[in-house]
């Protein structure tokens, strides 16, 4: 299978890591075979020392990855004579979710677009709730009003006379006022 080269620099940065942990452990590892070297034991202890640094438990996951993938890699070679890979385990990582907008969200957003529609957020830019809620954050703190960087103020609209919302996005006029973010 064919790796990116972040993934095998990340990869070879934790098997260098736990290289040092064995030599750091047994100053007669140098002189083991890959067999004694490699067990289950060992990457346990090898784990649980990463855990006790205060290690995040997606790094620790990637420690795991690295450590199984070389298992399964000396296996196929036939350097080890059984794929132990799976009994080695690491922290469950759960992918965090994007949390939905509320309500009282949800209208902000749709008054802020309708005053400031030069620094809506995109779906493609930002495609969850909390892009949404940081790009509204980020034009509300941007500047004062009128300044070119930052937003419109809803005192302060920013179409030109005679404009509204629905023009500029019709491919109207451009409005006077717009965030350049």
């Amino acid at each position: 299978m064919r790796r990116g080269p972040y993934t095998v620099r990340n990869q070879t940065g934790c098997l260098q890591t736990f290289q040092t942990f064995l030599s750091s452990q047994h100053p007669e590892a140098s002189t083991w075979t890959v067999e004694d070297a490699l067990t289950l034991s060992q990457c346990r202890a090898f784990m649980a020392t990463l855990a006790k640094r205060g290690l995040r438990p997606k790094t620790l996951k990637g420690y795991v990855i690295a450590l199984r993938g070389l298992i399964r890699f000396l296996h196929d070679e036939e350097v080890l004579p059984d794929d132990w890979s799976m009994k080695l385990q690491g922290p469950r990582v759960t992918e965090r979710r994007a949390d939905p907008l509320t309500q009282e969200e949800a209208t902000l957003l749709k008054r802020h677009t309708r005053l400031n529609p030069g620094a809506t957020p995109r779906p493609l830019v930002f495609p969850t709730a909390v892009g949404y809620r940081l790009a509204a954050q980020r034009d509300h703190l941007a500047g004062p009003a009128g300044h070119p960087l930052g937003p419109a103020a809803p005192h302060d609209p920013p179409w030109q006379e005679g404009q509204g919302p629905d023009d500029s996005i019709d491919g109207g006029p451009v409005p006077a006022t717009t965030s350049l973010y």
